[in-house]
């Protein structure tokens, strides 16, 4: 029954104008991070994007699937940003 009742109250607000707009804001940041990324050399596969997510192309900086694991795992045992508070 929770399940249901959160659907529906998500569902809710995604029919308003405010969550609208948000999403908007969303993409057009993407989109923006999307053109400075590639004008500092990054190829954007797909050239750019219609939604919040980007698939960017490292190869042509150096980066491989090994690298860019190992940088990922150490970024988010570092980030500043935890993904939740401990209590």
């Amino acid at each position: 029954m929770h399940v249901i009742a959160a659907k529906t109250v998500s569902l809710g607000e995604a029919l308003t104008e405010e969550f609208k707009t948000y999403v908007q804001a969303i993409i057009t940041g993407a989109k923006r991070l999307a053109k400075t990324l590639q004008s500092e050399g990054v190829d954007i596969v797909f050239s750019g994007t219609d939604n919040h997510l980007l698939l960017l192309d490292l190869h042509s900086l150096g980066v491989t699937g090994k690298v860019a694991e190992v940088r990922d795992r150490v970024s988010s045992l570092t980030s500043p940003f935890p993904l939740y508070q401990r209590c």
